[in-house]
């Protein structure tokens, strides 16, 4: 079986999914649709996703952002 180097979620709904433990490097989330997620921060490090999506993300962190 070959080795898999990256996960792509193409077009997949994954609100609120629990990524809890899981390193997300190489992980492409940027095609795949959510509002939420529950991650631990530290191990986000290198996940890929889309501007919109990173502005959930950055919320999900705790960081503010002001017009």
């Amino acid at each position: 079986m070959p080795y898999i180097k990256k996960m792509i979620f193409d077009q997949s709904d994954i609100d609120q999914i629990d990524f809890l433990d899981t390193k997300l490097k190489d992980v492409d989330l940027s095609q795949a649709k959510f509002e939420t997620l529950v991650v631990n921060p530290e191990l986000i490090k290198g996940m890929i996703i889309n501007p919109w999506q990173a502005s959930l993300l950055i919320g999900l962190l705790g960081v503010v952002v002001k017009d």
